[in-house]
C-alpha cells in the first residue's frame, strides 16, 4: 500500500481493511473484534464477529467484478434464540404497553446459554424510552429489544444513534403493542453504525 502516503489513511484502513475476495484461494478467518469489508465479484460486503455473532453481509450490488463470490451469513454463538425468551420479550412488551419497554439479549459464554438482562432506565413515557449499557458487556450483546408502544414498529432516527453505539448486536423493534393479536416486529443487524434490514426473526 505505498501509495497511502499519509499515515492517517494507513490507520484507516488496518483499522477497517477493504479486501478482494479471491477467486482462486480463501479470505483468512475473521477474528472476534474485527470488522472488514470485502470487495466480491456481485458486489461490497461487510464482516464481523464478535463473541456473540459472526456476520458476513452484502452493503451493496456492483456490475460484475472480476473477483471471487462471497457468501452472506449470520452465525449466532448460540443459535437461535429459544422461543421462550421471545415469549417473555413479548409478553413484557403487551403488559408495559401503553409505555415503551426495553430489554437485551446476551450470550453467556460460561453457561452456553442467552439470559435477557434488565437496563436500567433512565426515562420512559409513550414516545420514548432512554436506558443504560452499562449493565452487560457489549462484545456478549446479541440482541437490542425495544418497542414503540401503541405506534408503529420502525427504526426512527432516535433507534439509529441508539444503536450506533454498539459496535455488532441484533435490533428488534415491536409496534401496536396492545395484544399479541396486534403487534408487529421489524428486525435488522447492526454492524458498527451500519444497519442491514432482514425479512427473519432470530428465534427457535
Amino acid at each position: 500500500m505505498d501509495y497511502l502516503s499519509d499515515p492517517r489513511d494507513r490507520i484507516l484502513l488496518a483499522q477497517t481493511p477493504t479486501l478482494m475476495a479471491p477467486r482462486f484461494g480463501e479470505l483468512p478467518p475473521i477474528e472476534v473484534g474485527q470488522r472488514r469489508f470485502v470487495v466480491g465479484a456481485d458486489g461490497l460486503y461487510v464482516q464481523a464477529r464478535s463473541r456473540s455473532l459472526n456476520v458476513s453481509l452484502r452493503l451493496s450490488q456492483t456490475p460484475a467484478m472480476p473477483y471471487g463470490s462471497v457468501a452472506e451469513y449470520v452465525e449466532m454463538a448460540g443459535g437461535l434464540i429459544p422461543a421462550s425468551i421471545r415469549d417473555d420479550l413479548f409478553a413484557e412488551a403487551v403488559r408495559h404497553c401503553p409505555d415503551e419497554w426495553a430489554s437485551v439479549v446476551v450470550f453467556d459464554h460460561d453457561a452456553q446459554c442467552y439470559r435477557r438482562v434488565q437496563p436500567t432506565v433512565e426515562s420512559v413515557s409513550s414516545g420514548h424510552i432512554s436506558y443504560q449499557t452499562a449493565d452487560y458487556d457489549d462484545d456478549d450483546l446479541c440482541l437490542d429489544f425495544h418497542t414503540h408502544a401503541r405506534g408503529a414498529a420502525y427504526f426512527s432516527t432516535t433507534d439509529n444513534v441508539s444503536d450506533s453505539q454498539h459496535a455488532l448486536h441484533l435490533s428488534v423493534v415491536m409496534g401496536r403493542c396492545d395484544s399479541r393479536e396486534t403487534f408487529e416486529v421489524k428486525t435488522r443487524i447492526c454492524v458498527y453504525g451500519q444497519f442491514i434490514n432482514v425479512q427473519w426473526e432470530p428465534w427457535e
